[in-house]
């Protein structure tokens, strides 16, 4: 005979679960603003940039080096995320 279990709902009222929930989200939306910021800035920049360097023809320069740039960076956060201290409740 093979019972079947629903599944389990988490629904918690401690109060550290929540506050750890709503700061991963916090934490989450943080990050999306600031790569749109990011995002907004280096596109309004690119043209400035691009005429600084008389060509359009290095417009490929600048993209891959941003990118490039941004791509390496990411596991240097990543690595300080994981070297930050977690404060327990």
């Amino acid at each position: 005979m093979t019972t079947t279990r629903e599944p389990e709902v988490m629904t918690t009222s401690d109060p550290a679960a929540k506050r750890s929930i709503l700061l991963l989200f916090v934490g989450l939306m943080v990050t999306l603003l600031l790569s749109a910021l990011d995002q907004t800035i280096f596109s309004t920049a690119l043209p400035t940039i691009v005429g600084e360097l008389n060509g359009v023809n290095h417009m490929l320069w600048v993209t891959t080096a941003y990118i490039l740039a941004s791509t390496i960076i990411t596991p240097v956060y990543g690595k300080l995320g994981d070297l930050a201290p977690i404060r327990r409740g």
